[in-house]
């Protein structure tokens, strides 16, 4: 398994860095649940905030697949 981002680590000092192997079809699904998007104007301040957190995650885990698996892109 290959180290997590020196970001990751900096903000989650109690994790030894390592993540276990992360799914090309996971990603995937989650990009289809949870689309990098602009949010519609009609949602609150601390839903568009949540909504964001959702997209850093997937946004984060696709890094990772990439990483993992020494590509250059998805």
């Amino acid at each position: 398994m290959k180290k997590i981002s020196s970001t990751f680590r900096e903000l989650n000092p109690n994790s030894d860095g390592i993540l276990p192997p992360i799914n090309k079809e996971l990603v995937e699904e989650l990009e289809k649940l949870f689309p990098d998007k602009a949010p519609d104007i009609s949602l609150s301040e601390k839903e568009v905030c949540f909504k964001s957190g959702q997209v850093s995650v997937v946004r984060f885990l696709k890094e990772q697949f990439i990483r993992q698996n020494d590509l250059t892109e998805f």
